[in-house]
């Protein structure tokens, strides 16, 4: 199953999954809208610390319950395969 899931570069410099519950969308604008309301709600400071730099919506595979089966990507092939939205 493919859902799209919020990611961002961590203070570790790798690309993981933005929040640690995983939250995975049934489609990038409802995980663009998610986005949305937190940018209204915070400082982008603020962001940088709760989520990471440089956020951007993936698809993922999933498992049957929408669990992503992925916690770190890879910046190239990722990037590369167009299965990414920088935010």
């Amino acid at each position: 199953m493919i859902r799209y899931i919020i990611t961002a570069i961590k203070a570790n410099g790798q690309r993981e999954v933005a929040f640690t519950r995983g939250d995975t969308f049934e489609s990038r604008e409802e995980a663009m809208t998610y986005i949305l309301e937190l940018f209204k709600n915070n400082s982008l400071e603020r962001l940088e610390e709760l989520v990471g730099k440089k956020v951007e919506i993936r698809r993922v595979e999933c498992r049957p319950g929408g669990e992503s089966k992925q916690i770190y990507f890879d910046e190239e092939t990722t990037t590369n395969t167009g299965n990414s939205d920088p935010v």
